[in-house]
């Protein structure tokens, strides 16, 4: 039995487009002589459709796919295992749709499984739009039990947060019933961290059903999350056969019970073309994968003109979102910035040139001084006395902010902030100004992320040596007045980050920081910070998600509130 867990990168509500796709890798599937294409979670829809779920002429259009694809399947040998969803029948009270997994055969719907577990942590809210479906029976085929998982079905309670702890065990109800292969169409969200802990716990699966996985996991950017594939079919023992290239469409093949149902002797499973499983990759590189996905995709599945514009400080931050723009739609297509004012140094503009000219980006300056003036002078005549200090500073982050949305509105290229999480999180960026665009790249990316990512991507990316060296060596700083460096304001960035993981990451508080040995005045600073300035967050560009808790809709924090102990 020949196995392909496909990964398909599909966009959320286009239905038409999406079957489009199913229908040409399923025919190659066929010609190929493919017995099970098995493709990943919602792959009709797209994932997650969110509130589409709520509107029935959605619904009906996504009926009409199954029908076209049990219509398609008249003339396939190949059956076809894909995720979508089911209306379901209100005999008794609850939400009006499954999400499911459908087996059709030569005209036949072979089987449908529901999902048992819908998770509602992160950026899940599954449990807003499904019924969790009953715990499923295995699929007889070719003298074989064939059981289905979804997605969280295989997690079950393997995820670090506590509202992903479940009562039941589909893998267990599987194990009681005993299974020959499992079958796992899913819609994983990467992270930095998710990769390994995926194949971890498909292994583990594996070994504890004691039968061959194949695991089809969805590719491509769907506005904050990216899914990176990491499609692959194992053996009994957890054996990788055979692994899809992440971060694009792609497959897993591999043949499994190639022996007679009614031998006792077994043959080893094996890949119809034998190859090595790609090696890990750094997080480096992930990162780059996953965020030039991330931006290609936004701008494609957007409708919008595949160039991109941003400003170029000579800061690390705009740095690397040159060297990151550059390889998204490449250089011919990217235009950067320079909005000096009296604050700015001779490097930010020669740093930002040299940069320029080593990545072969358009770079242009704009002089922002006058309008500075002229706004400030205006506003104190307004207000009769002199504008606070905070209040000129950030005059000029947003009159660079409006500047670059005309830019963009001008020329139709999409405008990306600069802005990293370490900023982000103690509002250290300016609400209009440096945090305007229709996407922030490496807002999940701490400063000293950024730093690391920036090192590597000058050694092995794909423009090496391109950000001079200056940009590394000079001391991070907004330029928005005389002698300005970041850490006038901030703790240094090694420890602001590693406080900042804590309690973003895992939630800690300032006496779990002073526990972990840091100073109490520095982690209560922090502390404080990061929630007095949610505002900002709650109005800033969808931040591509590359951690665990990512700013945006997966951390749900309210604006009015005050956080206190007793």
């Amino acid at each position: 039995m020949r196995i392909r867990a496909a990964q398909l990168n599909v966009r959320v509500g286009d239905l038409a487009g999406n079957l489009e796709r199913i229908l040409q890798t399923w025919s190659q599937a066929d010609q190929e002589g493919v017995d099970i294409l098995l493709l990943p979670e919602l792959v009709t829809t797209g994932y997650p459709p969110l509130d589409m779920l709520d509107h029935a002429w959605f619904v009906r259009e996504v009926e009409h796919v199954h029908e076209a694809l049990r219509k398609a399947s008249e003339e396939r040998s190949t059956a076809l295992v894909y995720g979508s969803l089911t209306k379901r029948e209100a005999t008794t009270p609850g939400k009006p749709l499954y999400n499911s997994a459908y087996w059709i055969h030569q005209g036949n719907e072979i089987a449908t499984v529901h999902k048992q577990l819908l998770p509602t942590y992160d950026v899940f809210d599954e449990a807003r739009y499904f019924e969790p479906g009953p715990p499923s029976t295995p699929v007889k085929w070719q003298g074989r039990n064939v059981g289905l998982l979804i997605c969280e079905d295989l997690f079950e309670n393997d995820n670090p947060w506590p509202a992903s702890d479940y009562a039941c065990s589909p893998v267990d109800n599987l194990h009681h019933q005993g299974v020959d292969l499992v079958l796992i169409p899913s819609a994983s969200p990467f992270t930095l961290q998710k990769r390994a802990h995926r194949e971890m716990i498909v292994q583990r699966v594996t070994e504890r059903l004691e039968c061959p996985v194949a695991f089809s996991n969805q590719v491509g950017g769907n506005t904050e999350l990216v899914f990176d594939g990491g499609s692959v079919v194992v053996d009994k023992h957890g054996t990788c056969l055979d692994e899809a290239t992440p971060f694009e469409e792609a497959w897993a093949d591999a043949e499994i019970f190639v022996e007679d149902p009614q031998s006792q002797e077994e043959k080893p499973s094996t890949h119809p073309n034998p190859a090595m499983a790609p090696q890990p990759l750094p997080w480096q590189q992930q990162a780059l994968d996953a965020i030039t996905l991330g931006i290609r995709d936004y701008l494609i599945k957007s409708n919008l003109k595949p160039s991109l514009c941003f400003g170029l400080s000579g800061g690390i931050d705009s740095a690397i979102i040159a060297v990151l723009a550059a390889h998204a739609v490449g250089p011919e297509h990217v235009l950067a910035v320079g909005m000096p004012t009296t604050y700015s140094s001779d490097g930010s503009l020669s740093d930002s040139e040299e940069l320029s000219k080593r990545l072969g980006i358009e770079w242009k300056t704009l002089s922002i001084e006058q309008m500075r003036e002229m706004a400030g002078t205006s506003l104190e005549g307004l207000l009769e006395q002199p504008l606070a200090d905070i209040a000129k500073e950030n005059i000029q982050s947003r009159l660079r902010g409006l500047c670059l949305m005309a830019i963009s509105n001008h020329s139709g290229s999409a405008l990306i902030a600069t802005s990293n999480k370490s900023e982000m999180a103690v509002g250290y960026s300016t609400l209009y100004g440096d945090m305007a665009g229709s996407l922030a790249p490496i807002g999940d990316l701490y400063k000293t992320q950024v730093y690391e990512l920036a090192r590597w991507l000058n050694e092995f990316g794909p423009f090496p040596g391109a950000i001079p060296d200056a940009i590394f060596t000079k001391p991070p700083s907004a330029e928005l007045k005389p002698d300005q460096v970041d850490e006038d304001s901030l703790p240094d960035y090694s420890i602001l980050d590693r406080i900042l993981e804590r309690m973003i990451e895992h939630g800690d508080d300032v006496s779990d920081c002073v526990e972990h040995g840091f100073d109490e005045e520095t982690a209560t600073w922090v502390f404080t910070q990061l929630h007095r300035t949610e505002f900002k967050r709650f109005q800033s560009s969808p931040v591509l998600k590359l951690q665990s808790r990512t700013f945006g809709i997966g951390r749900r924090w309210p604006l009015a509130h005050r956080p206190t102990t007793i």
